[in-house]
């Protein structure tokens, strides 16, 4: 627990410090930015392993992410929190139940909620049926 709240500090500086010098030009975001100003909820998409960016440009957003049960997985949600996202922990692997009625809360909750389209068991960069799924069910648009 100890190892990896420094851990998850040591790599909130360093994304922190990494991503203030990264230029960002962002495509379409009036769309996302407009539900927002409705009040409507959304699913944003990412692949994952590239989420980083993401930590910086959507900060202190309450977005609900999940993180897995895993060592790395508690690392990464301590990264997550100190950026100002809110976490659900669970995957497809492990208490994947879990993380879906964590996000399914968030979005009663008026939150909006980010996944990884091609998970954590790949292949990477192949979007898998889980978010378009959800979002499909929930009658939520979704966002890359």
């Amino acid at each position: 627990m100890l190892r990896a709240r420094a851990l998850s500090f040591i790599g909130w500086i360093i994304l922190s410090v990494w991503s203030s010098t990264v230029r960002i030009r962002y495509v379409n975001k009036e769309v996302p930015d407009r539900l927002a100003s409705e009040g409507k909820n959304f699913v944003y998409a990412f692949w994952h392993g590239r989420q980083f960016l993401l930590f910086h440009t959507h900060r202190k957003s309450g977005i609900v992410i999940p993180a897995s049960e895993s060592r790395d997985g508690e690392i990464q949600a301590g990264i997550l929190k100190r950026f100002g996202f809110d976490v659900v922990r669970g995957s497809s692997k492990r208490k994947g139940d879990r993380a879906l009625l964590g996000l399914l809360d968030g979005l009663r909750r008026g939150k909006n909620i980010a996944l990884a389209v091609d998970g954590p068991r790949g292949p990477i960069y192949e979007a898998k049926q889980g978010v378009t799924y959800l979002a499909g069910k929930l009658n939520k648009p979704s966002f890359p």
